[in-house]
């Protein structure tokens, strides 16, 4: 039965959903000690392994009829409640917070100044206007 559950490592938690817990329970305890695994090194199998490999688990919540689509969303919520320690990423979005995380990366990112080899200082997205501009034209014909 598809359910949302909690690992607690020491005083850290994480917040997962399967479609079965036992088995599931039992990957993260193999993962985490398989050096080959791709997922070795990601910070829940870090702490449990930097706690002598001891964790437990407990479901928190078991998905009704017709809920199984809306996992990832009802575990979001939960891991919005409890603030685990140990998950890194979303495991669900909504339109809204994909736009909202694209334009402040973009906003970030704009913001980023670079100095040119001419010795301005601009924006990295106007470089290339810069490169036209009449001061970096002048600069580049000095060099020859």
């Amino acid at each position: 039965m598809s359910c949302i559950y909690q690992l607690t490592v020491g005083e850290d938690t994480y917040i997962g959903s399967t479609n079965d817990f036992i088995p599931r329970k039992n990957k993260h305890r193999s993962v985490c000690n398989n050096i080959n695994s791709l997922s070795y090194n990601y910070k829940l199998y870090q702490a449990i392994r930097a706690n002598d490999n001891k964790f437990s688990g407990e479901i928190l919540y078991y998905l009704q009829a017709g809920e199984e689509e809306r996992i990832m969303e009802i575990e979001q919520e939960y891991m919005d409640k409890l603030k685990p320690s140990l998950n890194v990423l979303r495991a669900y979005c909504t339109k809204e917070d994909i736009s909202k995380t694209k334009r402040e990366s973009n906003i970030r990112r704009a913001k980023i100044k670079i100095t040119c080899e001419c010795g301005s200082c601009v924006r990295k997205s106007y470089i290339a206007r810069h490169k036209r501009t009449k001061k970096h034209q002048t600069y580049l014909s000095s060099l020859s």
